[in-house]
């Protein structure tokens, strides 16, 4: 129950933080690099950390969804917190902080680069 209840916290924060930058597009949204979130997530202009913002509540419900129903060979967890705030704020800092000091992703799609810190960071301590 207590999985749940963090998980329906959790999606409630990343969507309200995407439903409040949430824009109509005519076309398909590409994937941005690792380096153009790190950037965004650097400036100062409002429209670029709303870009960075955006990306992080995305990877955040992802990963949620990764580390309650991982793959038997890799077991991710998330952090029990209990505010929802909170958990983007870590979730945000720790992933930006690898993603910076691992060059090799950041030509890589957000979506992978991300995926590849969010195992690295969050292995379920046995």
């Amino acid at each position: 129950m207590k999985q749940y209840f963090r998980l329906i916290l959790l999606l409630a924060t990343c969507a309200a933080a995407l439903s409040s930058s949430a824009k109509a597009q005519d076309s398909e949204p590409r994937d941005s690099t690792v380096q153009e979130v790190i950037a965004a997530c650097d400036s100062t202009d409002p429209v670029r950390t709303e870009q960075c913002d955006r990306e992080f509540a995305a990877t955040l419900v992802a990963a949620a969804m990764e580390a309650d129903s991982p793959p038997p060979d890799k077991q991710v967890c998330l952090p029990d917190f209990q505010d929802g705030d909170a958990i983007m704020v870590a979730f945000k800092k720790d992933m930006l902080s690898w993603l910076r000091m691992h060059p090799e992703v950041q030509s890589q799609s957000f979506t992978e680069g991300s995926f590849k810190a969010f195992q690295a960071l969050y292995v379920c301590k046995k």
